[in-house]
């Protein structure tokens, strides 16, 4: 593949240190990745500041109590600890809004 990479977290036995991996694609010469999955990697991105952009999409099915977090705990931090991103643009996609947020 051609300029692209995979960093697929079942072939480690532990977590990925994000920090690490960021510092030695920058080394590599990629500047901007796309990382997408559930609620652990946005809430470990989130907490190592590793988060410039933020896109997030919202449909218009009401799932409850089942469905998915986007994020995941944020070990009690208080309000004024937690990431603070601003709307920075909104759209919509088909019957989707898809939502840009980035740093404050």
């Amino acid at each position: 593949m051609d300029g692209d990479w995979l960093i697929n977290k079942k072939r480690f036995l532990s977590k990925i240190d994000l920090i690490d991996a960021m510092k030695h694609l920058g080394k590599i010469g990629i500047n901007n990745i796309f990382c997408e999955g559930g609620a652990s990697l946005a809430t470990s991105l989130l907490k190592a500041d590793l988060i410039d952009e933020f896109i997030s999409m919202t449909s218009g099915l009401l799932i409850g109590a089942n469905g998915r977090s986007v994020v995941g705990n944020f070990d009690n931090l208080s309000i004024s600890k937690l990431p603070i991103l601003k709307l920075r643009e909104s759209y919509k996609y088909g019957q989707d809004v898809v939502s840009i947020w980035s740093k404050s």
